[in-house]
C-alpha cells in the first residue's frame, strides 16, 4: 500500500510488483531518452522466505517512484495519476519526498527528508 501526501491531502493506493513493472514500461515509452530508473528484481520466493529481501526490495520500489517523480515528463502523466489513484481534486503528483509505501504491499515509507 502507497501512502500518498500532497499538502493537507493523503489517500492511499494498493499496487503490485507487477503494477510497478507496467509503470515503468509506461515510463519507457513517455520519455524513450530519459534514463528510467531500473526495479528490483523479482523472486517467486523471497517473500515467503526472506524478510530481509522483502525490505530491501520495498525500499527499492519506493527508491523507484522517487526517482521517477524527479523527471518532469513522468511525475504529472496520465499513466502515474492512475498508478497513484490521483482523485480528480488533487494535485498531479506528490512532491519527492512525501508519501510512501506500507509493507504489507512490497513497498515502504519514504526515507526522511535530508
Amino acid at each position: 500500500t502507497i501512502h500518498i501526501r500532497c499538502g493537507q491531502h493523503e489517500w492511499t493506493a494498493s499496487r503490485r510488483y507487477s503494477e510497478f513493472a507496467q509503470l515503468r514500461d509506461a515510463f519507457v515509452r513517455i520519455a524513450p531518452s530519459d534514463p528510467i530508473p531500473l526495479l528490483p528484481p523479482k523472486s517467486c520466493w523471497g517473500r515467503i522466505l526472506d524478510e530481509q529481501y522483502l525490505e530491501r526490495r520495498k525500499l527499492a520500489l519506493e527508491a523507484f517512484l522517487h526517482e521517477s517523480m524527479s523527471h518532469r515528463n513522468l511525475c504529472g502523466s496520465s499513466e502515474v495519476r492512475a498508478f497513484l489513484q490521483v482523485p480528480d481534486e488533487e494535485p498531479p503528483a506528490p512532491p519527492v519526498g512525501e508519501g510512501g509505501i506500507d509493507d504489507d504491499d512490497d513497498v515502504p515509507p519514504p526515507p526522511p527528508p535530508a
